[in-house]
């Protein structure tokens, strides 16, 4: 996943190409097609993943004792930070 974020912030989703991702992750392109329909499909479970993970750790870093209004602001500022960050990665 993190081959096809990095792929897309270089050179745009019409740019990028499966090739260049399968290269980028150490892998045959074969390997790719084997999971994946094509870029659309790669780049869904890239979305999703990437989404699941930034939720994991918005959640995981709040101090839920803290009152309802606190804990929204917190997850606001902490979800901004991430999507602010140039490095934010799908692991």
């Amino acid at each position: 996943m993190v081959a096809a974020i990095t792929e897309v912030a270089e050179r745009d989703y019409e740019n990028a190409s499966l090739t260049r991702i399968a290269a980028r992750a150490g892998v045959a392109k074969g390997l790719v097609w084997h999971y994946f329909s094509g870029k659309d499909d790669l780049m869904l479970a890239t979305a999703k993943a990437t989404a699941e993970k930034m939720r994991y750790e918005v959640v995981a870093s709040l101090d839920l004792g803290l009152p309802v209004p606190d804990i929204i602001r917190a997850a606001l500022r902490r979800a901004a930070v991430r999507i602010r960050s140039p490095t934010v990665s799908a692991g």
